[in-house]
Order: structure tokens, then C-alpha cells, then sequence
């Protein structure tokens, strides 16, 4: 009898240790699967971002490009800019000497005549027009001018 109670004791031991291979069997395979899958998100997703940082790249270097080429404009305008100021500067320069030099010879003009009173009839020439020296707006003495 001992031996037919050795016998089922080996075939539970047997059933057992079958048991525990398959569970792990199941689960060793269930693990490997898993880790396919894993893997195979995990290169799917860095094809993706490395396709994001691609267009990231691109679009970072379109806004550089779109940034120099408003600085250009804006630094085409502000030549053009420049270039309008400067020749409303000259004009107006050579409008002020031209006006001077008129101011100049009537000054000169006017310097030259002379505006007093006569001593004896008492009346101030009239000035040539545009050739006053000034003298009429002065008062005399008597409150006259």
C-alpha cells in the first residue's frame, strides 16, 4: 500500500508542478506579447514625434523667414522713408536760403533808407514797399510816430 500512496502522491505533485508550468507558460507568453505591443507603440510614437519635431522645425524656421522678411520691408520703408525726408529737407533748405537772400536785400535796402522825420515839414518819407526799416513804429518824443 505504501506504494500506491507514493504513486498519487507523485501524480498530485506531477498535476501540480503541470498546473504552475502552464499558468506561467500562459503568463510568460502574455508578458512577451505585452512587450510586442509595447515596443511596437513605443516606435510607432517616436515616428510620430519625430515627425512633430520635423514640423516644429519647419514651422519655427517659416516664422525666422516671415520675421526677416518684414525687418526687410520694414527696413525698405524706413529707407524710403529716410530718402523722402531728405529731399523735403533739402528743398525746404534751399526754399529758406533763397528767402533769406531776399530778406537779406531788402534788409540791406531798407538799412539804406532813411525813415526820420524832416526837420522842417515834419513828414516821414514813405518806404519803398517791402523796404521799412522800422523806424515808423518807433515813437518820437512828442508821442507821434
Amino acid at each position: 500500500m505504501r506504494l500506491a500512496a507514493l504513486k498519487k502522491q507523485a501524480t498530485r505533485a506531477g498535476a501540480r508542478a503541470k498546473a504552475f508550468y502552464d499558468f506561467y507558460n500562459a503568463f510568460t507568453v502574455a508578458c512577451n506579447t505585452a512587450k510586442t505591443n509595447a515596443e511596437s507603440a513605443v516606435s510607432t510614437h517616436a515616428t510620430k514625434v519625430t515627425d512633430c519635431e520635423t514640423k516644429i522645425t519647419d514651422a519655427t524656421t517659416a516664422i525666422d523667414n516671415a520675421v526677416v522678411l518684414c525687418k526687410r520691408r520694414r527696413y525698405q520703408e524706413a529707407l524710403t522713408a529716410l530718402e523722402d525726408f531728405t529731399k523735403e529737407e533739402q528743398a525746404a533748405t534751399a526754399t529758406s536760403a533763397t528767402e533769406k537772400t531776399k530778406y537779406d536785400g531788402l534788409a540791406t535796402a531798407a538799412k539804406k533808407t532813411d525813415c526820420r522825420k524832416d526837420a522842417e515839414t515834419g513828414v516821414r518819407p514813405e518806404c519803398a514797399e517791402g523796404q521799412c526799416c522800422g523806424q515808423a513804429n518807433i515813437y518820437e518824443g512828442d508821442g507821434t510816430r
